[in-house]
């Protein structure tokens, strides 16, 4: 929304603005002990103090409100660019190292609002098909590549002639956001006044097969001066709608796909993905995370397949989070985390029930907290193992 909106003085609604202070101490974990982690508001020095006790690593934690000293930095991570963010920290004392100015990110450009936006990942899908395609892989599949609708009449036609269900995306949004489906051919989607609206305000919108899910992945990588690299995969859940809910450490125990096919596609997957990453020489314009969401589908014949780029992120996600609580799991555990709204009490009855366990510094149980707990009310995520 932030880089839609395009304006340095971007104010997000106040749900949204809730849920950004609420849950900005999850960055935490994230951090090495060399790092400043910089919130707007201060963190709970009961969590900061729980985590080190744990025996987590923490960074030094600064608030806006009290920071009186210049920060000297190597680099900028916020959890996602706007121009919003850099009229943020261009007001603060930071002073950055010369090689900062070497990295594509050190100052807003106007065409990081379509690098920034579902293109990347339309671009990113292009470069895949060929590879797949090259490759003659079997277990990855792209069935079509997105198409952009700019006007009622185009959606209408698409909506007449294509085979249905399908899936509408704003290119400006993320985590399950900005969708619409067409479930047949009398929804009329290009009277819709939601779909009108997004027209208006974004210009077009991307159309692509609603696919028979068994399971959602995201592949991460890092971006920098010298290239691209992995980090890892994970699995999450969404709801019926698509919405984002939560992350698993591993695959759900309840998965219907055989494991030897899921090791197999995501291998695939991955080389796939980092090669046409590579081939877009996208370090030459962004430098951080990028994580690319794919699933594991059933194709109309039967077979299931995955398809590895549904969508890119070019940010910090929650799945860069799982994979740091993933490397803190004892051998054998697995688990999951959510984000839910909670009162303090809420909070406090569970984890009284469910006190968080560790041994010779590795999770073995129960419950976790990953941002610090509301102090009346307010969102809050924490993980759940399993044994």
């Amino acid at each position: 929304m932030a880089v839609v909106n395009g304006h340095p003085s971007y104010t997000p609604p106040a749900r949204l603005k809730k849920f950004e202070e609420d849950l900005e101490s999850i960055m935490i974990w994230l951090g090495a002990s060399e790092d400043v982690l910089l919130t707007r508001n201060r963190l709970s020095t009961d969590f900061v103090s729980w985590l080190s006790d744990f025996g987590f690593e923490v960074p030094k934690c600064m608030d806006v409100d009290s920071l009186q000293e210049t920060i000297f930095a190597k680099e900028l991570h916020p959890w996602g660019w706007s121009p919003a963010i850099h009229k943020f920290f261009s007001t603060l004392e930071i002073q950055l190292q010369d090689s900062w100015k070497s990295n594509p990110m050190n100052h807003w450009k106007s065409e990081y609002k379509r690098l920034l936006s579902r293109l990347t990942g339309v671009e990113l899908i292009k470069e895949a098909v060929v590879i797949i395609e090259k490759e003659r892989f079997s277990n990855v599949l792209i069935p079509h590549v997105p198409v952009m609708m700019d006007s009622p009449e185009y959606i209408n036609h698409i909506e007449k002639t294509s085979t249905l269900p399908l899936l509408l995306k704003t290119p400006w949004s993320a985590s399950g956001r900005g969708l619409f489906k067409i479930r047949d051919k009398n929804e009329q989607a290009w009277k819709n006044p939601w779909i009108l609206g997004k027209l208006k305000q974004q210009g077009f919108l991307l159309g692509e097969p609603f696919l028979h899910k068994l399971q959602d992945v995201s592949f991460h990588f890092w971006c920098d001066s010298k290239g691209v690299h992995s980090l890892g995969t994970t699995y999450f859940s969404t709801d019926k709608a698509g919405r984002f809910l939560g992350c698993y450490t591993h695959l759900p125990k309840d998965s219907s796909i055989p494991e030897s096919l899921m090791k197999e596609g995501e291998k695939e997957a991955e080389s796939v993905l980092l090669t046409a990453l590579q081939k877009m020489k996208i370090n030459t314009k962004y430098r951080g995370p990028i994580g690319v969401d794919g699933l594991f589908f059933l194709s109309a014949n039967g077979k299931i397949l995955l398809n590895p780029c549904i969508e890119v992120n070019m940010r910090y996600s929650m799945g860069l989070i799982n994979l740091k609580i993933r490397e803190r799991l004892a051998p054998g555990r697995t688990g999951k985390w959510q984000i839910g709204y909670l009162k303090a009490r809420e909070w406090d009855d569970l984890a009284g029930c469910f006190s968080a366990k560790s041994m010779h510094g590795m999770i073995t149980g129960d419950i976790l907290p990953l941002s610090a707990s509301p102090k009346n009310e307010g969102y809050m995520a924490w993980f759940e193992v399993f044994n």
